[in-house]
């Protein structure tokens, strides 16, 4: 259910087809008429208390120019050269990784899904728990990968590197870097040294207990 808010006086409507609520609190002073949009037909009432509104503070329709958008895929390394992001890496030692899971701030289990995974482990482990590893910078094309792919097409205890993934052709030989996405389900062991990773990737192969290495 989605409510809305209108500037338009609940009383008006009290009576009406509309059944829109009346908000009592000072909070709500400038827009007192609440609407629940629960279907389709709702949605529709919703449409005419907009145009209500309009007319009651003589807006009239326009024509909205169509503009894309859509910005240009760009790598976490452009945007940190141009300063709109900052990378914060913590390389974990195997230490670290230990006490954690001591802590029981890593849960280890047998199988995860990634519905689950963020019950088990804090985005701020997860991130922690990535070594960074600098290595000859690669040229290509980039390219993604889910980690149920991986769990159909690894063994356990195996590291998943980009030549395994080419090896396997599961990724195109033009691919140069390989983000790691969680999806599905992981019930293995997996050494992942890839180039980039989603927070919710990470979780599920050190949840397995596996290892996550940025390459």
């Amino acid at each position: 259910t989605l409510c809305v808010y209108f500037a338009l006086n609940a009383d008006d409507y009290a009576d009406s087809k509309y059944k829109v609520e009346k908000m009592e609190s000072a909070k709500y002073e400038a827009v007192p008429c609440m609407y629940r949009i629960k279907n389709d037909r709702r949605l529709g009432y919703a449409k005419d208390l907009i145009a209500a509104v309009c007319a009651k503070l003589g807006l009239e329709k326009g024509d909205v120019p169509n503009e894309d958008y859509h910005l240009p895929y760009e790598t976490t390394e452009a945007l940190v050269a141009k300063g709109l992001i900052k990378e914060l890496t913590v390389a974990a030692t195997s230490t670290q990784i230990e006490r954690a899971k001591a802590e029981g701030a890593i849960r280890i289990v047998d199988h995860v899904s990634a519905s689950e995974v963020n019950d088990l482990i804090s985005n701020e482990v997860a991130a922690s728990a990535i070594v960074t590893e600098r290595r000859t910078e690669r040229t290509g094309k980039r390219g993604t990968i889910n980690v149920d792919v991986l769990s159909a097409n690894f063994e356990s205890g195996e590291t998943v590197t980009i030549e395994r993934l080419k090896e396997k052709k599961l990724i195109p030989a033009s691919v140069g870097q390989v983000k790691l996405l969680a999806r599905g389900n992981l019930d293995k062991v997996l050494h992942v040294e890839l180039q980039d990773y989603s927070i919710e990737a990470v979780k599920m192969v050190i949840a397995t207990g596996g290892t996550v290495k940025r390459v």
